[in-house]
């Protein structure tokens, strides 16, 4: 089974919006004038995830907890959804 996670920044300001991607999502870190570049990580570049739409992220079931707690830890409003799967016989 999956679980579809639906989040919602709305009313947070850019700078916490911004935070919170990050993490998510990780980011490029540019120093001395772009002449490095260093990859920093976020919490879905470890995990399989698939994307549907906007603001919408699809895990599997282990690691809907990690995401779960992710939410809560920074104050972001969510839904979650258990999606089941089904084979043809």
């Amino acid at each position: 089974m999956k679980t579809m996670f639906t989040y919602n920044m709305s009313g947070m300001g850019q700078r916490e919006r911004m935070a919170i991607r990050r993490k998510l999502f990780g980011y490029t870190d540019k120093s001395n004038r772009g002449r490095y570049n260093y990859k920093r990580e976020g919490l879905l570049s470890k995990v399989e995830h698939e994307m549907p739409a906007r603001c919408c992220i699809v895990v599997g079931e282990r690691d809907s907890r990690k995401l779960e707690a992710f939410f809560r830890e920074n104050s972001v409003r969510y839904q979650k959804f258990t999606l089941m799967q089904y084979r043809k016989a």
